[in-house]
């Protein structure tokens, strides 16, 4: 699969034209065929755990894919999160017939961008945890997702961060 697009190179005024190498770059299966909050609990939390247990695989093909496409290996430095940043914009490609909405591959790597995210997130906090958010009904912006809890300065013990939705509503603006 190849994507392709064009921007400006910054400062020059000229359009360029690239396409994105997703050799070897498998798209995360989540195991169900609606939005996870409008599946049942148990097949939300199989997908979780499904999820849970691909991290490090996912990493590995997150990075692989930035670099085999011009970017910065994967680090924990603040410079690795301003490049990766940075690869993502250019590289990342709406639907055209679909306003509002990115090219479907660009969904996987959101997803595998929030878990690096997490991962840095959790390494930096390590008191901060990942969690299948199965709390506050469908109508719960997290409902069924992935979310990180465990912050200390916040007193209520359900408060949680959605990485991926961060990202996500991220790259939708761009």
């Amino acid at each position: 699969m190849r994507g392709g697009a064009a921007a400006a190179v910054p400062g020059s005024g000229v359009k360029v034209e690239w396409s994105i190498d997703w050799t070897q770059y498998e798209p995360l299966e989540y195991g169900v065929s609606r939005p996870l909050r409008e599946v049942p609990r148990s097949e939300a939390k199989a997908s979780y755990e499904r999820w849970r247990s691909s991290i490090p695989e996912r990493l590995d093909m997150l990075d692989a894919l930035v670099v085999r496409n011009g970017g910065r290996s994967l680090e924990s430095g603040d410079e690795s999160v301003q490049s990766l940043n940075d690869w993502f914009a250019l590289f990342v490609e709406a639907a055209p017939a679909v306003p509002g909405s990115l090219l479907a591959p660009w969904y996987s790597v959101v997803t595998d961008i929030s878990t690096f995210l997490g991962q840095l997130i959790i390494e930096r906090n390590p008191w901060l945890k990942w969690q299948f958010c199965d709390w506050g009904g469908r109508r719960h912006v997290y409902y069924h997702q992935p979310v990180l809890v465990g912050f200390r300065t916040i007193q209520d013990p359900r408060f949680c961060v959605g990485v991926s939705q961060r990202i996500a509503g991220y790259s939708h603006r761009m």
